[in-house]
């Protein structure tokens, strides 16, 4: 479970309650490896969400002819054969 953590995200209970991922880091890093091991629970929510991929840009000349919600856009006669 060593996903990228939230250096902000304070404990809600333990030793270290109250203080951030990175003070505890800072001052006792033995501690979020024996949180780690015994203790993972402690740390859900502090994951690091990654970002949602944002809409591809159109022009406005496409944009009869594309399917916004599949990003499909409709091939030319061309394309096709």
């Amino acid at each position: 479970m060593k996903e990228k953590l939230n250096p902000n995200f304070k404990f809600r209970s333990g030793k270290y309650a109250g203080w951030t991922i990175r003070d505890v880091f800072d001052t006792a890093p033995g501690y979020l490896n024996w949180i780690y091991q015994n203790k993972p629970e402690m740390l859900k929510g502090a994951e690091i969400k990654s970002a949602p991929k944002p809409e591809p840009k159109v022009a406005d000349s496409e944009k009869g002819n594309y399917l916004y919600n599949k990003n499909i856009r409709p091939a030319t006669y061309d394309e096709a054969f």
